[in-house]
Order: C-alpha cells, then structure tokens, then sequence
C-alpha cells in the first residue's frame, strides 16, 4: 500500500479539514486504500502546503483562499498607489523660474483666465507682446485639483517672482472665466509688491447666442 510523503514547509491544514478528511474516508469504504492515499494530496496544491493527510477538497479550498489573498493584497496596493490627481512640484517651479525672459518691462498687463478646471495666467507688455505664462497644469497640479484657490494661488506667486525679475513695478489685469482661482491668483500676484493700476472684468457673456448645453445630471 502506497504512503503519501508530506511536501515540506509549516502549514498546517485547519481542523475542519481533517473532520472532513474523516467524513470522506467514511464514506468511501467500498474504494481501495490506494486511491485514497493517492488522492491524499492534489496536484493543484500551492507548494508548501502540509498537514499530514489533506483531502482533494481541502487543498482545493487552500488554493482558492491562496489567489483570492494575493488578489487582495498584491494587486490592490498597485491600484491605490495609482489612484489620485498630482499635486505640487518643486522641481517645475524652478524650471519655471529659470526659464525667465531677459527683457525689462516696468509695467504690463496680467491676463488671468480662470475656469472650472484650470487657471491661465499670461503676463504681456503694453502692447500686448507676451512676455511669460504659466498655469496650474504646468506646475504639476492635475485633476479635480488644477481648478482648485490653491493652484492658483501658486500660479500668482510664480508670476509674480517672474515679473519681479524683469523689473515690473506696475501692471493692470484682465480677469476672464468665473473658475475658483482669479481671486487667489490675483492676490498671490500683487503681493509680490507690484502695484495694480486696475481690474477689469472681461468673462465673455452670449447674446442670445447659439443654444447653450443641457444642464448636467448628477
């Protein structure tokens, strides 16, 4: 009569395993030794897995349990680590500032569009040549958190270190959009100590123009 030889490693089979190792021998009575000891350990068993005599079925369990832990745990955390909108990026910033025009422009216009998912800033001279630019998307900012104060905020202040070095003392503004961001951004700029002569709102308004989208649904 043939012995299963147990593979080697330390787990062991759960007891409610070996009570159904028990049952099943219980009701095999009419089948030879040898196919139940042939049938001790599956072939589908993970390697490692030991406790004496498993049943077929039990390892089958064990291999089931085994995929759906790995499935858990080792592709789960790839998702998570994947999940999310960019953030801040130091290291754009500087390429920004680096980046500069050597030109000297004492006043010029801050262009500031500002909309849902995004806020635009265009620095030009008086007449209307642009000078530097930048965005929220530029400095790293992705997703839902590119329309957000806070990247616009930092937009401004990167303007506004960039008009500094190109010696601006006094600009005016142009808003554009009605995005979260042209208040934020326009602040982060004056309070580099350039001084603002004036603010004008020029958010594009249809008259009566072509039909305008159906209303979203959420």
């Amino acid at each position: 009569m043939a012995t299963a030889k147990p593979l080697p490693s330390t787990y062991f089979a759960p007891n409610h395993c070996a009570k159904r190792e028990r049952r099943t021998a219980a009701s095999l009575k009419g089948r030879s030794a040898s196919r139940k000891e042939g049938s001790a350990y599956s072939a589908a068993a993970p390697r490692g897995i030991v406790g004496g005599k498993i049943s077929a079925g039990c390892s089958k369990i064990l291999v089931i349990h085994y995929n759906i832990h790995s499935l858990i745990f080792g592709m789960g955390k790839k998702r998570t680590a994947q999940k999310g909108g960019a953030g801040y990026n130091a290291e754009m910033r500087a390429r920004s500032l680096a980046r500069g025009s050597k030109r000297k422009v004492p006043h010029g216009i801050l262009h500031i569009q500002a909309t849902y998912n995004n806020t635009k800033l265009l620095v030009t001279d008086k007449d209307g040549r642009a000078v530097l630019w930048s965005s929220s998307g530029s400095l790293g900012f992705g997703g839902t958190r590119k329309g957000t104060p806070y990247a616009a905020a930092k937009v401004g202040e990167l303007v506004g270190e960039q008009a500094q070095l190109l010696g601006m003392q006094s600009a005016d503004v142009v808003v554009r959009g009605v995005g979260a961001g042209r208040e934020a951004a326009l602040r982060a700029f004056s309070g580099k100590g350039i001084e603002l002569h004036s603010i004008r709102d020029e958010t594009p308004r249809p008259f009566n123009g072509p039909r305008a989208p159906k209303p979203r649904r959420v």
